[in-house]
């Protein structure tokens, strides 16, 4: 195998996958991979641009234009929110429990990805207020930790982005009573 792959990852995703790549690597000198960060809130723009070749995204991805492979990838959904936050140091919580508490908005997400991990309405049809609408991981964390909004994430964000000013607990998703996050590569089709 040889040439160049341009590869994207969303937020910390290049730091957990680091052996994976190094391996590859190893495996295949001819080859050279270069890792480019997807950020979550607009996950799909790399792709379409051409910035990337291949981009290892939460699912579900229901594009025309895209083709999803296999998932690689599951991990269960944390709730990050600040220090502050009134959820905050809680064991779990629950998605009924989004209805009292605004969540940080994506950028230009499709609305049925966002959905995943930021309901639009609690189970019992309450809606789920949006905070500020961002467009890159770190302004996440800063609503974040600015405590007004939460965060629905994969587990490994709040694990590789450690901050003195939000913490994190399980948290169930729409389409999964504990939800693991599962990631897969949608290569662009045309």
């Amino acid at each position: 195998m040889s040439g160049a792959l341009k590869l994207g990852l969303m937020g910390p995703m290049a730091l957990v996958l680091s052996d994976v790549l190094r391996r590859f690597q190893d495996r295949h000198p001819a080859a050279q991979v270069h890792v480019r960060e997807v950020q979550p809130p607009d996950p799909l723009v790399p792709l379409r641009s051409g910035e990337v070749d291949l981009a290892l995204l939460w699912l579900p991805v229901r594009e025309p234009d895209l083709t999803v492979g296999p998932v690689l990838r599951s991990t269960e959904v944390l709730l990050m929110a600040g220090a502050t936050h009134p959820l905050a140091g809680r064991d779990s919580v629950c998605l009924e429990d989004f209805g009292d508490h605004a969540v940080v908005g994506g950028g230009s997400i499709p609305a049925y990805m966002e959905e995943v991990l930021n309901p639009f309405h609690t189970p019992s049809g309450r809606p789920v207020a949006r905070g500020p609408r961002v467009t890159t991981l770190h302004d996440a964390l800063a609503a974040v930790g600015r405590g007004g909004s939460s965060r629905p994430s994969p587990a490994t964000s709040p694990r590789t982005t450690p901050g003195p000013t939000w913490s994190s607990c399980p948290c169930a998703t729409p389409h999964r009573s504990s939800g693991p996050s599962s990631g897969a590569p949608p290569p662009r089709t045309g």
